[in-house]
């Protein structure tokens, strides 16, 4: 079993001008508001922005690669 834990999205042209920016799951956060494995909390990120995402933000998405973590057997 897995679940999703990354997703790069490529906007732009691909034959010209493109930038990518990224979802990231955050379950593994350390400090006073760690998250439990169970996580719904997303992230967004282009170069020096990071802000929370929704996760109709992040399946709305057009994704060029997708990260997974095995989660169990």
């Amino acid at each position: 079993m897995y679940q999703l834990v990354g997703v790069v999205e490529h906007i732009g042209d691909p034959a010209g001008r493109a930038h990518y920016v990224s979802y990231v799951r955050a379950n593994k956060m350390e400090g006073p508001k760690q998250h439990s494995s169970e996580s719904k909390s997303w992230f967004y990120a282009s170069d020096g922005h990071i802000r929370e995402a929704t996760l109709d933000e992040v399946l709305g998405c057009k994704p060029y690669m997708l990260f997974y973590e095995r989660v169990g057997d």
